[in-house]
């Protein structure tokens, strides 16, 4: 059964910002793997790409309003490599 949740962003030392998105996970999730769906679905979709300054600080909300925690998340990139083979010409 999945549930709707809330959250904000905190980007440096600036307040969190006025708009708050929503995401729906399976109720009952561990907060921490919560926080960091909230933050895998703010950088593919609302822009967190543009940012460079994670880690970030996420505020979440329960579907009723009830603040759940505030978690510190960080950006981890993992580098992947890919070949292809050149033709020679003779």
């Amino acid at each position: 059964m999945s549930e709707k949740f809330r959250y904000a962003v905190k980007e440096n030392c600036s307040n969190f910002q006025f708009d708050s998105y929503e995401i729906e996970c399976y109720k009952g999730m561990d907060l921490k793997i919560l926080a960091e769906k909230c933050a895998e679905d703010y950088f593919n979709n609302h822009d967190g790409y543009e940012y460079s300054g994670w880690p970030l600080i996420f505020i979440l909300w329960d579907s009723n309003g009830n603040k759940l925690g505030i978690f510190d998340v960080d950006l981890v990139i993992e580098p992947r490599f890919y070949a292809s083979k050149i033709t020679e010409k003779e």
